[in-house]
């Protein structure tokens, strides 16, 4: 068989068989239900399989949420105007994101709040021109990054085990500006948290079916050419 023919044969058979490569994705994730705070866990996602092909990059995202009610009561004689801030703080750290620090703060807006109806007896909540009820009160942040393989901790999410957060947790607070210092708060505050981690990498080359047929066909020329020149 003349030489040329033979090269370029093989050639078509091996661009035949590489078609099947592609690039794929992962997605893994770990959430914290919004609940009260303060609370701790620990947030878990698995490494990528290296079995699946060559990791290509890694993105990774953790966000916090905040939802909180609000009731300012005032136990001053005359009437008053005040300032309800509601604050949640998320702490921890996580591979390639590092600090997970995220400051979530809802503010009331001011608030114009009756003379104490009852004396210092009276609870927030009792629905008294002296207090105001603010609800819905939501905050929301999230920390990102994308590592590829020049990155320090890029080969860490290679393998077959999972990786966690360290030390994650929130705690609340409130404050209040203004009524002399004499205004009340009744605070019900929730937070949550979640990790996801998404893995793009390009997939194990298998040929497809198409692909097979071709380098089968290929190879029946082949050796039935040389057959015919000797």
């Amino acid at each position: 068989m003349n030489r040329k023919i033979w090269i370029g044969l093989i050639g078509a058979l091996f661009c035949a068989y590489g078609t099947a490569a592609s690039a794929g994705l992962i997605t893994v994730s770990d959430e914290h239900i919004s609940s009260i705070t303060d609370w701790t866990d620990t947030l878990t996602v698995d490494q990528f399989d290296s079995s699946l092909g060559t990791l290509t990059s890694v993105t990774i995202s953790f966000d916090a949420t905040m939802l909180s009610d609000m009731t300012l009561d005032n136990d001053n004689a005359t009437a008053t105007t005040a300032q309800g801030t509601v604050d949640v703080q998320t702490i921890g750290s996580f591979l390639g994101l590092g600090s997970l620090v995220i400051a979530l703060s809802a503010p009331t807006g001011f608030q114009d709040l009756g003379a104490d109806d009852s004396g210092d007896t009276d609870l927030p909540g009792d629905g008294g021109p002296d207090e105001i009820t603010i609800s819905g009160l939501t905050s929301t942040d999230m920390l990102s990054a994308i590592l590829t393989s020049g990155d320090a901790d890029f080969a860490s999410f290679i393998g077959l085990g999972s990786l966690s957060t360290t030390g994650l947790g929130t705690f609340g607070g409130f404050s209040v500006l203004g009524g002399g210092g004499n205004v009340d708060v009744n605070l019900n505050t929730q937070a949550g948290a979640s990790l996801t981690v998404a893995y793009e990498f390009e997939e194990v080359a298998v040929p497809e079916p198409t692909s097979l047929l071709l380098i089968g066909a290929g190879l029946i020329g082949i050796f039935g050419a040389r057959r015919r020149l000797y």
